[in-house]
């Protein structure tokens, strides 16, 4: 099962406090450690006892979860 950190939860209040592509590129390293691979591990454990119950289940983790950063090409607005 995934086993989130105490980081996981620092990561976004530090997010939350600098929200924008420079320090988030400055912590990518980070996010995928303490963020990306645990919740992706929760979600294939999660879709994998799903699966178990329901055989027409078939879907990958990475189909399941949305990115981090917003699209904003065509958006007005362009905050983060």
């Amino acid at each position: 099962m995934a086993h989130f950190t105490s980081d996981f939860n620092q990561f976004y209040k530090d997010l939350a406090k600098n929200n924008n592509k420079e320090w988030f590129d400055a912590n990518r390293k980070r996010y995928e450690m303490s963020v990306k691979k645990p919740f992706l591990d929760l979600v294939s454990a999660v879709i994998a006892k799903v699966g178990k119950v329901d055989k027409n289940v078939r879907i990958e983790a990475k189909e399941a979860i949305f990115r981090i950063n917003r699209d904003i090409r065509f958006s007005k607005d362009k905050t983060p």
